[in-house]
């Protein structure tokens, strides 16, 4: 708004509209065409400010895709009730109860991959079971699709910003993020004033 335009609001403040005045008439046609650029710009903004929120993207659906068949294989089929009934069996179930613990992400950041992925060997496995073994083939398929889960894990880690970076890019994120509502709210405070000039003369 320039200055006839920052008078014409305080007038309107105080004084009726003055019908059939072609100055004013001429003010209030060109703040309607600013005031209309502003509501494409402050609706520009609102997609920027909304598309500068999440975070890049990660394909992450193998890595749910492994980690479900992990769940059901050991929560369902390697069952104490029906399975387990040595002690090497106890000892491998526990196993994979810790590298599901230490390993397997549930939380809404990416940056947990970071975190986790040396959960992978923090545990040394039991001795190998026999190939007769009643729990053979089920200890055999866990051990595989932790090491799937275990490559899917590296292939994510590879693709995210480090720790440090990532505290960076947030930070950055956020000051730029500030900065765009600040000039969303600066429009959005002078298409009110607009507005209320527009309504005084209807």
């Amino acid at each position: 708004m320039n200055l006839q335009h920052l008078a014409l609001a305080k007038f309107s403040k105080t004084h009726p509209y003055p019908k059939g005045n072609p100055i004013i008439n001429n003010l209030i046609y060109e703040i309607q065409k600013i005031k209309d650029r502003l509501d494409e710009h402050i609706e520009a903004q609102e997609v920027a400010i909304n598309r500068s929120l999440p975070d890049p993207y990660v394909d992450l659906d193998d890595y749910f895709r492994i980690t479900c068949e992990i769940h059901e294989v050991l929560f369902s089929d390697f069952s104490y009730k029906t399975d387990i009934k040595t002690d090497e069996h106890i000892q491998w179930k526990e196993y994979f109860n810790c590298l599901y613990d230490h390993c397997v992400i549930d939380y809404d950041s990416e940056q947990f991959f970071h975190f986790t992925l040396e959960g992978f060997t923090l545990f040394d496995p039991p001795e190998p079971l026999e190939p007769g073994d009643s729990c053979y083939n089920l200890v055999q398929t866990l051990k595989e699709l932790f090491d799937k889960l275990h490559a899917e894990h590296r292939r994510v880690v590879s693709l995210l910003k480090s720790p440090g970076d990532y505290m960076k890019f947030r930070l950055s994120k956020g000051r730029s993020h500030l900065d765009m509502i600040t000039r969303r709210d600066h429009l959005v405070r002078q298409r009110d004033s607009m507005n209320d000039i527009i309504k005084w003369s209807i």
